[in-house]
């Protein structure tokens, strides 16, 4: 199954692109979703399987990111998140949405991730960055995951406070994509380099 081709690259391809070479081991902390009595499963295992369900039904990604502007008081060279924009797009041919968080000085920080399925939403959220140096045991991080229903208070609030910063509904937070991506050959190397090394901060 893993040789065969993505019948979807929506989400097949920014699980190639961010998650796949992770691997999927290491001490599972979420319940086995194929076995409620089974080991607990790494939250990398669950980003495998939503892989495998792009292949049989149509998933929509939406991302706001931080155009790696500034930092502490510092100007950076947006890497990561330029460049990798960059690749989502071009891989999907356009189907990975992205918008990047209008920053003046600061950062955006927000590290939310919202999968909505039929009768219920799972949320995200701590301190873990979604790079390998977060992901993989580099840093000690905390996360939380929230199941809903999707008629709950919780997941409508999540709902629209996406909504708002995605459609700069009452403000300004956003902007296009291509503001920011960036196809520096360079770059992408280096971050790949520092992505593979760990030899990052982010």
């Amino acid at each position: 199954m893993s040789k065969a081709r993505d019948s979807n690259a929506f989400y097949s391809g920014f699980w190639r692109l961010f998650f796949r070479w992770f691997g999927t081991g290491g001490k599972g902390w979420l319940r086995n979703p194929f076995n409620p009595d089974g080991p607990k499963v790494t939250l990398r295992s669950y980003l495998k399987l939503l892989n495998f369900k792009a292949n049989h039904r149509k998933v929509d990604v939406q991302l706001v990111l931080d155009p790696n502007r500034d930092a502490f008081g510092r100007v950076k060279n947006g890497i990561p998140n330029r460049v990798v924009a960059y690749e989502l797009f071009n891989k999907t041919k356009g189907k990975i949405k992205t918008r990047w968080y209008d920053t003046q000085g600061e950062q955006f920080h927000t590290k939310l991730i919202s999968i909505k399925y039929k009768n219920y939403s799972l949320v995200f959220g701590g301190s873990a960055n979604l790079t390998r140096r977060n992901l993989d045991n580099y840093n000690l991080e905390a996360e939380l995951k929230i199941k809903s229903n999707n008629n709950s208070q919780f997941v409508k609030e999540v709902e629209v406070y996406f909504e708002k910063i995605w459609n700069n509904q009452q403000g300004h937070y956003t902007i296009a994509l291509e503001e920011y991506s960036d196809k520096s050959t360079i770059k992408k190397a280096l971050y790949r380099l520092q992505e593979w090394s760990g030899l990052s901060t982010f």
